[in-house]
């Protein structure tokens, strides 16, 4: 999986029968794990944001006190 140039992870598949993946399966899988990935690596930065949002409204309330 894939966002932008940064490696999530990898998504691997198995089948103990021989010739199970064609090539188009492979570039269909292959594409949504790169869409999930994008999504994984927003949600982590949004995540992030708001980390950082919530420490300074805790720095805020010290503050203010």
């Amino acid at each position: 999986m894939r966002a932008g140039n940064r490696t999530l992870g990898l998504i691997q598949m198995n089948d103990p029968r021989e010739n199970r993946f064609t090539t188009k399966i492979i570039e269909n899988y292959e594409f949504v794990a790169d869409r999930v990935g994008s999504v994984v690596l927003s949600a982590l930065e949004i995540q992030e944001r708001m980390d950082d949002i919530f420490e300074l409204i805790n720095k805020f309330k010290i503050t203010a006190k």
